[in-house]
């Protein structure tokens, strides 16, 4: 369980709230599920085996992780090929 300095736990609802006010100041965009999203491509990028991102996610099952991971390259890679191939680019 992770507190705050005065020894209260932290609720999910403060820490998004207060991760969005620094990334606000930060001038980024910053939400849970973007760190965790962020991190586990990141994760899976550098080859860890999916099941470490497993535990780390917090996912019950590999397969969830495994779909999880291959939607993330999976959108990668289309926005690659997009940037790549798009008319709007060759103008």
């Amino acid at each position: 369980m992770t507190l705050t300095q005065t020894g209260f736990a932290i609720k999910p609802r403060n820490f998004r709230k207060t991760l969005t006010n620094h990334g606000k100041r930060a001038g980024i965009k910053v939400t849970p599920r973007l760190l965790k999203h962020s991190a586990a491509m990141f994760l899976a990028k550098s080859q860890m085996p999916a099941q470490h991102i497993q535990i780390l996610l917090g996912h019950s099952y590999l397969a969830v992780t495994q779909n999880y991971i291959s939607r993330i390259v999976t959108q990668e890679g289309l926005q690659i090929s997009h940037r790549r191939l798009s008319p709007r680019v060759r103008i």
